[in-house]
């Protein structure tokens, strides 16, 4: 009876996260659901308590996933929504975030009265005509001067000297591997002095994997990684 408590517990706690909109598509961009069956959780779950990793965990559910010209880049799972939860609980005022994905981070902090404004740099036009609508849509008038997408690239646009935001989330990454420690690091390096407080998606995953040897590597990390995204 306790642990069915817990598991409809934790359930409730990810469905916040979980994204609404339709399935779709179009241009090369597709938004499907998937389910995640009882099997497929517990040989996923057992794998990130081999490799130490459970923080990525899941539970069984219908999810909602994004490919983009048949890649996929991201899902609502909790082992993917989960990465943001602690950046979540600290945002505030103005948050600038580096990724639009499926929405789930930005539709997470426009949630959060604390957060004045969220501006989001995506750099794929198409991924901006679909998700930018509905968060409008979602959010209606409470959307309204709280939400601004720009599309560039982060990694290169020129910010205005002096332009400033609370906090910072980093997000421009298909998959957790070391190839995005050196692009990371220049996110951070850039922002540092423009924020109180950044964080990026897999930071300390991606530094250990930088600074762990190929055999370790193997090992722990990339059996799973491609069930992650």
């Amino acid at each position: 009876m306790e642990g069915g408590r817990r598991m409809k517990n934790r359930e409730n706690r990810w469905e916040r996260y979980k994204v609404d909109i339709e399935p779709i598509d179009k241009d090369g961009i597709t938004i499907e659901r998937f389910t995640v069956s009882e099997h497929d959780t517990l040989i996923f779950n057992l794998r990130q308590m081999l490799h130490r990793t459970s923080d990525l965990s899941i539970i069984p559910g219908t999810y909602t996933r994004m490919k983009i010209d048949g890649v996929l880049v991201m899902s609502d799972t909790p082992g993917e929504t989960g990465c943001f939860t602690g950046f979540l609980g600290k945002a505030e005022g103005h948050v600038l975030v580096h990724g639009l994905g499926l929405g789930c981070v930005v539709q997470a902090l426009l949630l959060k009265k604390e957060v004045t404004k969220v501006t989001v740099i995506e750099i794929d036009q198409r991924v901006i005509d679909i998700i930018g609508p509905h968060l409008m849509k979602k959010f209606g008038w409470a959307g309204v001067g709280r939400l601004e997408i720009i599309c560039d690239d982060c990694l290169t646009r020129k910010w205005p000297p002096g332009t400033r935001w609370d906090y910072v989330w980093h997000d421009i990454w298909n998959t957790i591997c070391e190839d995005n420690w050196e692009s990371m690091k220049k996110l951070h390096r850039s922002f540092g002095q423009r924020c109180k407080h950044q964080e990026s998606w897999q930071h300390d995953m991606v530094r250990d994997m930088v600074h762990t040897s190929r055999y370790d590597r193997l090992n722990r990390y990339d059996r799973f990684l491609p069930m992650m995204r």
